[in-house]
Parts: structure tokens; C-alpha cells; sequence
């Protein structure tokens, strides 16, 4: 039997196996992972090698859910893609044109010093994941005469009965977000802003979030993280948004819906983008843009505390760097 001490993605994905009760008879062993069906849907869970890195060892985890099947898919296509899913919280969507797919998709980096709080934070994701895909399929595919991407078990055929643990969000995840959250006061909120103060971020701060100030090219992005906006179907929850300014990027791109899968489809692949638990949207541009790219992460009360709000902030200050990188070709 392999010693997995030193390997955090492996024993990630087993514990997230464990504690979801996954049932054999639907789900299937992969190289370092497995894909479940939950319901109809084929969500595959696996994790990279570790590398090690000032002396921690780091397994980046991802979690996939494909659930549109398309024929054919064009930039407007794209726009109007982009603009539904506006509403999905810990994942974003890919294209996948080998398999004319779209998926959900979120990731995290792993190590022996973060695994108390993402992976729970994970696990959550990967259920939301399943949720979004459930409750979008069918709307989305109707607005372009595509598929739900349903898939059968390859031994045990269709799924008849959804497993039980879906229902965990509208049982728990829904009820958590209709009171107040939690573990988030206003104390950290300060304490965060005086600290990204001290980095030389202009930031300030209320009771219920911030907002910071990132040197973008010649302009400046916009990390903004608050619990003063609701989610329409799961509540209250933590909000966090990177802001790109529109003057830089349009100068050289089209700020449009392919942009923003292109963005996410990178961040898939690319370390510098740091935990993928979030999707690039098109939000509120300003003066003659009327949209920018924008990072977004809702986290729902359920999974919000100290230490998520913490390091989702500091994760998305990496999206900036990443965001950086794709439009300026920074040196990495």
C-alpha cells in the first residue's frame, strides 16, 4: 500500500469520498481520483502529484461537473453563456471542444498547513458545483437548443434516485444563509484593511466588508469583499470581487463574453491564479465600457468563518497577478 503522508491531494480526495458516503455502485476509481453521480450528472474529483514548496507539500485538487452538451457554440453564444451564469457561486464555466461540453469547475492548492479550512471550504464548493449544474441545465439549454450533458454509469446504468447528500444544500446550506452570518464581525473586516493598508493597498473598511485599491497597468482594479448582498437562492453569504479596469484592457482585447472563458479556461491551468473557487464574469464597466472582467466568489453562510474570509482575500489578490500576467505578459 502507498504511504500518502506526503501527498495532501490524495488524502484530500479520499476524505472528501469518505465524508460524502459515496456509494461504489456509482462512482468510479480514476488515476488519483474518482468521478461521482450524484444524480445525473458525472462530477469528476482528482487531485495533481504533490510538489513541495518552502518545505510544504502542495496537491492541487479540482473538481469538474459537466452538465451542457452543445452542437455548435459562437461569440454571442458565449455572451449570453456568460451573462446566465452570472449567479453561480464557488465555480465557474469551461469549454470543453473536444467533447462539445460545458462544465463547472473550481480547484484549490492543498497543503499540510490549509487542509483544516479548505477542504471543508472545498467540499462545499464541490456540492454547490453539483447544485448550480442541477438547477441550470435545463434553463441554459433551452435558451440555445443544446442538451443537458446527462451521463450514465458505465456498469450501473442511469441514476433513477438522486444520493441523498445533494440535498445537504437545500437541507442545511439554504436554511444557514437566511440568518445572519456568522464568524465574520466587523472587528476582521478592519483588522484585514489596516493590514493591506500596511502592504500599500489603499483599503478601507465598514462593519460588513472592504474595499481595496490594486495597481493595474496605468489604472487601478477593485477587490471589493461584503456580506451586504444576498445570493437569490442560497442567502447570505461573503462576496468577493476583483474589478479590472476596462481604460487598460480594452485597448488591446474585446471585452466580451469569449474573453471571459478564456480567462477562466487559463485559470484552469495556470498556478499564479491561486484557488479557482469562483468564475470571471462581465460586470459594470464605467465611463464609455459598458462591461469589465470581474472575478467573482460568493461563499454561502454556511461555509463562511475567520479564516475563509482571510485567505479567499488573499487568493483573490492572486487573480490580480494572474489577471496581470494574461494582459501584460508580465515576466513570471
Amino acid at each position: 500500500m502507498k504511504n500518502h503522508e506526503n501527498d495532501p491531494g490524495i488524502q484530500t480526495v479520499g476524505k472528501i469520498y469518505r465524508d460524502f458516503m459515496i456509494d461504489t455502485k456509482w462512482s468510479q476509481v480514476i488515476d488519483r481520483g474518482f468521478i461521482w453521480w450524484g444524480d445525473r450528472f458525472a462530477q469528476t474529483i482528482w487531485a495533481e502529484p504533490p510538489f513541495e514548496e518552502d518545505g510544504l507539500h502542495i496537491s492541487k485538487v479540482h473538481g469538474e461537473i459537466e452538465f451542457i452538451q452543445y452542437s455548435e457554440i459562437s461569440e454571442s453564444d458565449q455572451d449570453i453563456l456568460v451573462d446566465s451564469m452570472t449567479l453561480a457561486t464557488m465555480s465557474g464555466p469551461i469549454i470543453n471542444p473536444e467533447t462539445h461540453t460545458i462544465s463547472l469547475y473550481s480547484s484549490a492548492y492543498i497543503n499540510e498547513e490549509n487542509q483544516c479550512w479548505l477542504v471543508p471550504l472545498l467540499e462545499h464548493a464541490f456540492l454547490v458545483q453539483n447544485y448550480d449544474a442541477m438547477s441550470k441545465a435545463n434553463s441554459i439549454a433551452d435558451i440555445f437548443e443544446w442538451k443537458p450533458a446527462l451521463s450514465d454509469h458505465p456498469n450501473s446504468g442511469p441514476r433513477t434516485e438522486m444520493d441523498d447528500m445533494l440535498n445537504l444544500v437545500d437541507r442545511v446550506v439554504v436554511p444557514t444563509g437566511q440568518n445572519p452570518i456568522k464568524g465574520l464581525a466587523g472587528e476582521l473586516f478592519h483588522n484585514m484593511a489596516s493590514y493591506l493598508s500596511g502592504s500599500g493597498l489603499v483599503t478601507t473598511a465598514d462593519d460588513n466588508g472592504l474595499t481595496s485599491s490594486i495597481p493595474f497597468g496605468n489604472e487601478m482594479a477593485l477587490l471589493r469583499a461584503t456580506t451586504s448582498e444576498r445570493h437569490p437562492a442560497l442567502g447570505n453569504g461573503l462576496l468577493i470581487a476583483l474589478t479590472l479596469p476596462p481604460e487598460e484592457i480594452s485597448q488591446t482585447w474585446i471585452i466580451n463574453g469569449g474573453l471571459i472563458m478564456e480567462l477562466n479556461d487559463a485559470g484552469k491551468e495556470e498556478s499564479l491564479a491561486g484557488h479557482s473557487l469562483g468564475s470571471w464574469c462581465l460586470a459594470e464597466g464605467r465611463g464609455a465600457h459598458a462591461v469589465t472582467p470581474a472575478y467573482v466568489t460568493f461563499i454561502p453562510a454556511y461555509g463562511c468563518n475567520a479564516n475563509v474570509f482571510t485567505n479567499m482575500v488573499y487568493s483573490t489578490l492572486k487573480h490580480a497577478r494572474f489577471a496581470r500576467n494574461v494582459f501584460f505578459y508580465y515576466n513570471r
